[in-house]
């Protein structure tokens, strides 16, 4: 599919506005009255035609041929650029002359002639005729009219430059002008649409990686047979193992940027990578995974794909269901001459909720069909044997060459007796280089170790005794290895440096996202005994890195303070309580103190409370505070697993009312009023301060207040709201202290109609949580739950209520049934199991609209497949007076049409007051298939509109011979007249006067309507651009390359996911 600039209807709008801009100005003019009516006609009948395009191009519908023929009419010689360009010499013209000294302006004057009239009027015709011909769907035809009249009309328009006394210069000017305004809008709307799609895009990672690299390493990569027979042949997967810290993700960027920088160059390449981290695994699901390659292959060369504009359009504001983002995902990859994904550290990629087999699935169904090219990287010891049995394999490991680059680059930094003795530096770059055998990242460990030796002989002693690495065994054992000689080393720091590594690397490793530089200064800064930071305990970031002896590194592009490598980090995770025994209350400790400061207590709280923008004002001036406030919890949840009492900095915390409610703004993102520890313990799931504030004889319904944020304004007034802690831990999944409240006589009492605690956990997919409540009170709410479980696609959930044998059809508590909400979900599974309970196949939601019409537009096939299986009436209309057929029919759903049909659907039915029945529809976009599988089932040829007019008339003004001799075959009425008294022969006749430029397809018609058999191919000389109806008119339309890539189609590559 072409990829389509964003701006077409932009262009369009903004040529209607000129346009209404220029009437207007010809209203304020006297004199020469038939010239100006002349032009003003003229304008009025552009705008006309200028409409009717743009209102197609609006349609969400709208497919690959019609964005073809806007990039037709848009190319230079095409009449929307011919347009322009008349419009803005006319504005030229019409342009008040410049103000004369006293201050007075020039009265406004016809300023043209009426030879210029009649120029202008003729090529404006000329140009409206080709834009009403786009709304034939014959592309082709379209193209061959431009390419006849533009040299005639080039003239034309260089003639009226002449007579209007108008320079080359004063068009550019304009045009410029105007191209700026586009522009801008397009960007903002390009932007808008991508941000929608995902907020992550995974380039800041790949910058900061790609930028870190040794220039000129790699190289051996790129020259291997492996990757260049991937790279140039179509369809083909390159697996990449290699050991922890061989360098597998740098070599990825230097890929990416190879792909990007040598082959976009010469071909249309989409090329969209993957950075999988474990740390990052709630964040990378499947979803957002896909919607990054949409996002990166939808986003080319500044322009938006067809594809993703129309899943905008669909979806927005809603996010686009998982199902339309892989269907968007094929079609932006088709798009391309070759696509190449990226996907580095694989084995990263969460397993334990099948989001890394799920995310191969969907790389094989595209490589299936769109033939794209997958390079995949891993470590070693994860296996991927059977997932790539068939693929290339290229392992990657440090190569020799690109260390020692490395190593001269870097030790001149590290040593002044490594700079000025080249034998030294040798003897460096080689027993390193042995050392590591093949694991990158323990070269700077290494190097690391040399600092601050004293003289050229410790150094070389140094060097001589570092082990090689096949030494330790496993690579595990050898970074293990390389990481507690770099604790030694920071132990064996002078005064409070190794205290400070110590709280530094613990930070690092137990945050619960990533943290910024000037949010780990704030950490470091707090006192556990005091209420406020003082200035002068701050640490130097700089300091904070040297101390950590190259464990820890800063990311440029971004400013988070991290771990130099993963192995790093799953070191610590392994070992940090070794070394520093209660990091995790620790942590909990240092977010309780500084939520406690004086700063955030009563003084802060009524200000606060007054608009979101005061609030956010205030605690944005603490760096630490969106962590600390969002995070406290969690650190204090780890520190009780292990058994440990809850860290008494916590329990003062929570006991200060106005702390804990300034904090619990950032927790629950509203204004809070009142709210106990109760409350928190129960959002968090921490049970033991849950028993704790139970003890003390806080109520098990204690209601806390809350009010969502309303605006900025401080007088607004948002939605006030009262929460119980059952509703809390529900709504998170913490059984434990469900059953805690329960048992302590918490009322499961029904909420507002989305927050009862069995909606919440329902919706959320905690089916043990559900459990208990239904076990508890079996009827409350159980039809909410059942409705949240199906919009959710939680199958369990639905299970476990239908299990305890809850009603299944609406009772109005609900705002639509279980059943419709499972058909928006997509889940069939879910459709299926609810109508083997017996619910109401044809009950109606809102505006009456029942589960079949809804499948039917949200094109759910199976669903449709199913409902009709289960007898669902087929001919049942919603309060438009809808049925499922005209949905389809509005949506060219073929088969859905097809399938209906064969159920026994009225193919003439239309809603109350719709003026096109489902034929006139189909004739009026030219939808063949859709008018032979309407007529193959019953459809009356002669029903008419409310004009009086049948299909027949339709097709006519189309000038669409195909669709009139189908209509004709199938017993369409030559003689039927409209209410106007016009019958298909007069509107043709009438059209052939009206628009020449049609002529010969016109009066093929004229004679098919007189009796004469032909057939379409006949005396046509519109079917001599056959040829030309494939050809893609786009700027994206992308020349043969002589690069010497080679696109064979072939491929031995499967990847197997079972």
């Amino acid at each position: 599919m072409a990829l389509e600039a964003i701006g077409a209807t932009a262009s369009i709008a903004a040529l209607l506005e000129l346009s209404v801009k220029i009437a207007g100005i010809i209203t304020t003019i006297h004199g020469a009255k038939d010239d100006r009516q002349r032009l003003r006609n003229e304008l009025r009948a552009c705008n006309y035609v200028l409409q009717e395009i743009q209102d197609e191009s609006d349609d969400s519908e709208s497919g690959k041929a019609w964005h073809e023929k806007i990039e037709a009419l848009r190319t230079p010689e095409g009449p929307i650029k011919e347009l322009e360009i008349m419009l803005s010499m006319v504005e030229a013209k019409l342009k008040p002359s410049n103000a004369k000294k006293d201050g007075k302006r020039d009265s406004l004057k016809w300023p043209f002639k009426e030879e210029s009239v009649l120029k202008l009027v003729q090529a404006m015709e000329r140009a409206r005729s080709l834009i009403k011909l786009a709304l034939d769907n014959n592309t082709g035809r379209l193209v061959q009219e431009i390419h006849i009249h533009s040299r005639k009309h080039g003239a034309l328009l260089d003639d009226l430059k002449r007579d209007l006394g108008i320079s080359h210069g004063n068009i550019l000017e304009l045009n410029e002008k105007m191209d700026r305004q586009l522009k801008d809008t397009s960007l903002q709307q390009r932007l808008k649409v991508l941000n929608w799609l995902t907020k992550a895009d995974h380039i800041a990672k790949h910058d900061d990686v790609f930028n870190k690299r040794q220039l000129g390493t790699g190289k051996w990569f790129m020259r291997s047979d492996p990757f260049t027979t991937w790279r140039n042949t179509k369809g083909h997967t390159l697996f990449c193992p290699g050991l922890p810290g061989a360098g597998k993700t740098v070599l990825t960027s230097i890929v990416v940027e190879h792909l990007k920088g040598q082959i976009q160059r010469h071909l249309p390449v989409g090329v969209a990578f993957l950075y999988c981290e474990a740390s990052r695994s709630e964040e990378q699901t499947l979803h957002t995974l896909v919607a990054v390659l949409v996002k990166q292959l939808g986003d080319y060369q500044g322009r938006l794909h067809t594809s993703v504009k129309d899943l905008y359009d669909a979806c927005e504001p809603s996010r686009p269901s998982f199902e339309k983002l892989v269907k968007c995902l094929h079609a932006v990859s088709s798009g391309f001459s070759r696509v190449f994904i990226l996907v580095d550290a694989l084995d990263e990629c969460d397993d334990l909720h099948g989001t890394r087999k799920d995310l191969i699935t969907q790389l094989y169904k595209l490589q299936t069909e769109c033939a794209v090219n997958v390079l995949a990287t891993s470590r070693s010891e994860i296996q991927f044997t059977k997932t790539f049995k068939k693929s290339l394999i290229l392992e990657i490991r440090a190569q020799d060459e690109d260390v020692e680059q490395y190593l001269e680059a870097q030790l001149s930094t590290v040593s002044d007796f490594a700079r000025v003795d080249q034998s030294l530096r040798d003897e460096i770059k080689v027993k390193i280089t042995e050392s590591i055998d093949g694991m990158f990242q323990l070269a700077p460990l290494h190097l690391n170790s040399l600092i601050g030796l004293r003289s050229a002989k410790a150094i070389s002693n140094a060097v001589k005794n570092l082990a090689v690495r096949t030494d330790y065994g496993d690579q595990k054992s050898a970074y293990d290895k390389a990481y507690e000689a770099a604790v030694k080393r920071i132990k064996g720091q002078a005064g409070d440096q190794p205290q400070l590594a110590k709280e530094v690397i613990a930070w690092i490793t137990r945050a619960k996202r990533p943290l910024s530089k000037s949010e780990l200064r704030d950490a470091l800064a707090i006192e556990l005994n005091n209420r406020e930071l003082d200035p002068k305990n701050y640490t130097d970031i700089d300091s904070m890195v040297f101390v950590c002896a190259g464990l820890v590194s800063i990311d440029e592009e971004t400013g988070i303070v991290r771990l130099a490598h993963h192995t790093i980090q799953e070191y610590f995770q392994r070992k940090l309580e070794d070394w520093f025994p209660g990091a995790d209350g620790f942590l909990a400790e240092s977010c309780a103190t500084y939520l406690s400061f004086k700063t955030f207590g009563s003084k802060m709280l009524p200000a606060s409370r007054s608009s979101k923008s005061i609030f956010e004002a205030s605690v944005g001036k603490h760096c630490l505070y969106e962590y600390a406030a969002s995070h406290w919890a969690h650190h204090t949840a780890d520190h009780a697993k292990s058994g440990s009492d809850v860290p008494e900095k916590v329990v003062e915390f929570v006991s200060r009312s106005a702390n804990l409610a300034t904090s619990s703004m950032v927790t629950f993102g509203c204004r809070v009023f009142t709210i106990d520890k109760l409350h928190l313990a129960a959002r968090f799931g921490l049970e033991a301060l849950a028993k704790e504030s139970l003890r003390k004889k806080t109520p098990p319904d204690a209601i806390a207040t809350m009010e969502d944020w309303h605006g900025n304004d401080e007088d607004a007034v948002g939605h006030a709201k009262t929460i119980t802690p059952l509703q809390l831990a529900a709504e998170h999944g913490h059984r434990h202290v469900v059953q805690l409240l329960l048992d302590s006589g918490a009322v499961v009492m029904r909420g507002r109609m989305f927050a009862s605690p069995i909606y919440l956990a329902a919706k959320n997919g905690y089916g043990d949580v559900v459990e208990a409540l239904v076990k508890k009170s079996p009827n409350l709410d159980s039809e909410l739950a059942l409705y949240s479980a199906a919009e959710h696609g939680h199958e369990a959930v639905i299970q476990i209520l239908l299990e305890h044998r809850v009603a299944v059809n609406m009772n109005g508590l609900s705002p639509e049934p279980p059943l419709h909400a499972a058909i928006r979900c997509g889940n069939e599974p879910i459709v299926n199991r609810l109508l083997k309970a017996e619910v109401d196949v044809n009950a109606v939601g809102p505006r009456g609209v029942t589960a079949l019409l809804l499948a039917a537009d949200c094109d759910f096939g199976g669903a449709v497949n199913l409902l009709l299986n289960f007898k669902a009436d087929v001919n049942i209309r919603d309060n438009l007076g809808r049925t499922a057929l005209f949905v389809c029919v509005q949506k060219r759903r073929h088969s859905l049409v097809k399938q209906l049909l064969a159920r026994h659907a009225d193919p003439n039915c239309r809603p109350t007051g719709e003026p096109k029945p489902p034929l006139a529809i189909a004739a009026q976009r030219k939808d063949t298939e859709m008018l032979k599988i309407l007529l193959s089932g019953n459809a009356d040829p002669n029903v008419r509109d409310e004009h009086g007019r049948s299909p027949l008339f339709t097709a006519i003004d189309l000038a669409d011979k195909a669709t009139v001799k189908m209509l004709l075959d199938h017993g369409a009425e030559v003689n039927q007249a409209d209410t106007q008294g016009e019958t298909p022969m007069s509107i043709a006749e009438a059209n052939l006067n009206d628009y020449p430029i049609l002529e010969d397809d016109l009066e093929f018609i004229i004679r098919l309507l007189q009796g004469e058999q032909l057939s379409v191919s006949e005396d046509s000389p519109g079917d001599d651009y056959e040829a030309l109806e494939n050809v893609r008119i786009t700027e994206a339309t992308y020349p043969e390359s002589d690069s010497g890539i080679e696109l064979d189609s072939d491929s031995d590559v499967e990847i197997d996911s079972d």
